[in-house]
């Protein structure tokens, strides 16, 4: 009998997703630089799956199977022999096959925008205006004003001290005042009162109290390293270093130059410039074959430090 060859199939197809739709909101901007936005329905498919079942699909084959048999006839002498004996077995095969189909689906969308266009006109038309001259006089004139300072009892100017201030003639509203900037004090002042009648006018000083200095940051101990040095060309070079110029505090060094008999050789008035490392050249050249003694005053005075202080400092030179 013929053989049945069957075997499983595995069949399948791509089932879409569901569709799934929402609102978009597409925003732009026209000619004359506004925002528009419109919305609009957007959908779209969810993520596709495959459906698939197993078909049994069976084809007929056939085959032989043969195997020896034996048979014996009695005559008058036995002879055996072997011959082929073939019968069909039915034989079921099965496999399975997976089969795939490739699908493209398209959409097609249509979008619109609105666009504006604009366009500039310049329009012109002629005018005519009636102006109006008008004249004022100027003229220039000078005044005088007699300005008197009243300075408090307390505020005493001491030896090379000075104060410098700048008085200035306000005059607002058609009315006239004095104003004052002081430039170097060694005292703190307010303008406590002020009267301005005709060309004379009186301004009240009131002194401003300023805590004392404490003399430790400007006395003795903050100039060190005193030396007096004569170079080749004989000319004095005296170094030295002060760390007690403070703001607000004027400095000034006093150089003497003696030589072993008390001679003045030479001597020198100098501003203290801030830096802390001094190095003064001298006016006058000075022998290498002589002693000298080498004396320095140092003159401190400003704000706090009432009165001003004074110290002195010696270096003594062998030739």
């Amino acid at each position: 009998m013929p053989d049945q060859n069957c075997h499983q199939e595995r069949v399948c197809r791509p089932v879409p997703g569901e569709q799934r739709c929402e609102e978009a909101e597409e925003c732009g901007t026209n000619a004359r630089g506004e925002r528009i936005c419109k919305t609009r329905k957007v959908c779209h498919d969810g993520p596709s799956r495959e459906d698939c079942d197993y078909v049994q699909r069976c084809e007929n084959t056939s085959r032989q199977e043969c195997s020896q048999e034996k048979h014996c006839v009695e005559t008058t002498r036995q002879e055996c022999g072997y011959e082929n004996v073939c019968y069909s077995v039915p034989v079921t095969r099965t496999r399975t096959v997976t089969r795939y189909r490739q699908e493209q689906r398209t959409r097609t969308v249509t979008k619109y925008y609105q666009v504006e266009k604009t366009r500039e006109v310049t329009r012109y038309r002629d005018e005519t205006r009636c102006c109006v001259t008008k004249y004022r006089d100027v003229f220039d004139h000078q005044d005088t004003l007699n300005v008197t300072i009243q300075f408090p009892q307390d505020a005493i100017l001491y030896d090379g001290e000075t104060e410098k201030m700048v008085i200035s003639w306000i005059e607002k509203d058609n009315q006239i005042d004095v104003g004052l900037k002081m430039l170097t004090t060694f005292t703190s002042y307010k303008v406590v009162d002020r009267s301005v009648q005709g060309a004379d006018a009186v301004l009240k000083l009131e002194t401003v109290p300023v805590p004392a200095l404490d003399p430790r940051l400007v006395g003795d101990q903050t100039v060190t390293g005193l030396r007096l040095k004569i170079m080749e060309d004989n000319t004095g070079v005296v170094v030295f270093k002060d760390v007690g110029q403070l703001a607000k505090i004027s400095t000034v060094y006093e150089l003497v130059v003696k030589d072993n008999t008390g001679l003045v050789l030479t001597t020198q008035r100098v501003t203290a410039n801030g830096i802390a490392d001094q190095k003064i050249t001298l006016n006058q050249k000075l022998s290498l074959e002589r002693d000298h003694t080498l004396t320095l005053k140092v003159l401190r005075s400003g704000a706090g430090l009432r009165p001003p202080i004074a110290f002195l400092k010696t270096f003594f030179r062998p030739h």
